[in-house]
């Protein structure tokens, strides 16, 4: 656990008409008196206090204190906040699919600021309650000493060729497996068609770290899943790795809540006005490498998967489908 200067926003609901039309000076004003914000969850400790340096090159006056630990230990603290009726807290980022319990149990509110227009749409509640705070692109990776270009997959289907049986890895997590059964993508049918020819390769099921791990080490020749910015990380440092062009790409990532009470409710509209901007994507694309993979926001993401569509995870037809999230997990064998 640690604590230490970062960055955050948040929204009061009589608020969200004026940020759209622009900050009045009363908001900024509001801003300097509360003059900080209170902000759990986040990236790696270097990551955030560049995200606070940029920040604060614009709005000095807001110093964010920050609490960050496990997913699981955020979600613990914020209902055991919420169950002792304390707001404490202006914003949480993460939060996984228990969001859809914190909006019905009614501790977040709903938000908007500009900048929101530039997501893909399911990268946003529909209602308002949650946004996409960078983007987890998920791609399969193969390593580069073990399969020459010629060899190497290009596409889904050339994951099922019986040549990588015992030679591939599969997270333990099926989330793209479900997002790709999404309507209007494979479906499901087509989904449970895949699974059952990529479990008859044997894969090995790993977390999505251990799977980019031993595809780094050679231990493994591919793993059908494994984060695009971390991939490109490895391969900077001069990892012998790739990532197959599929089509489509799959993506989901950490989310911005809103307290239904913040402490510090004109802070955080600045800020929350500020990420979601131009200079706050920038910040997102260069600091964290997870920028908006959509064409027009040219991100070195959107730059990598150029020309492939882009699908995000949807976490209501995910929690609407747990039945067939199981189906699969049954195919891999996985309890």
């Amino acid at each position: 656990m640690r604590f230490f200067v970062a960055f955050w926003f948040i929204f009061s609901p009589l608020l969200v008409s004026l940020v759209e039309a622009g900050q009045p000076q009363s908001i900024i004003e509001g801003a300097k008196k509360d003059g900080r914000l209170i902000w759990w969850g986040g990236g790696t400790e270097a990551e955030d206090r560049e995200f606070i340096k940029r920040f604060n090159q614009t709005y000095p006056f807001i110093k964010v204190e920050q609490w960050n630990t496990s997913s699981k230990a955020t979600q613990e603290r914020v209902w055991a906040e919420f169950i002792a009726k304390k707001y404490s807290w202006d914003v949480v980022t993460g939060g996984g699919r228990s969001a859809l319990d914190w909006v019905k149990a009614g501790m977040l509110q709903k938000w908007s600021v500009p900048g929101l227009a530039n997501l893909p749409a399911a990268a946003k509640d529909p209602n308002g309650y949650y946004a996409a705070f960078g983007f987890n692109v998920s791609v399969p990776i193969y390593n580069t000493n073990l399969i020459s270009p010629n060899e190497a997959p290009k596409s889904w289907e050339d994951l099922l060729n019986p040549k990588w049986k015992g030679k591939i890895a599969v997270p333990d997590l099926l989330d793209i497996w479900v997002a790709l059964a999404q309507p209007g993508v494979w479906g499901k049918e087509k989904v449970k068609n895949y699974v059952t020819k990529l479990a008859a390769n044997q894969p090995k099921i790993l977390s999505y770290t251990t799977g980019l791990t031993l595809v780094v080490a050679g231990d493994l020749h591919i793993s059908t899943e494994a984060f695009l910015f971390r991939t490109m990380v490895n391969k900077d440092k001069g990892a012998s790795i790739d990532f197959v062009r599929v089509n489509p790409v799959i993506g989901k990532g950490p989310r911005s809540f809103l307290s239904k009470n913040p402490p510090h409710p004109n802070a955080a509209l600045v800020w929350l006005d500020w990420v979601y901007s131009p200079e706050g994507e920038k910040a997102i694309d260069e600091i964290l490498n997870k920028g908006n993979p959509s064409p027009e926001s040219n991100t070195r993401q959107a730059k990598l998967v150029k020309g492939l569509r882009y699908v995000h995870g949807d976490d209501d037809f995910y929690v609407a489908n747990k039945d067939f999230h199981q189906e699969l997990k049954n195919l891999f064998g996985i309890k």
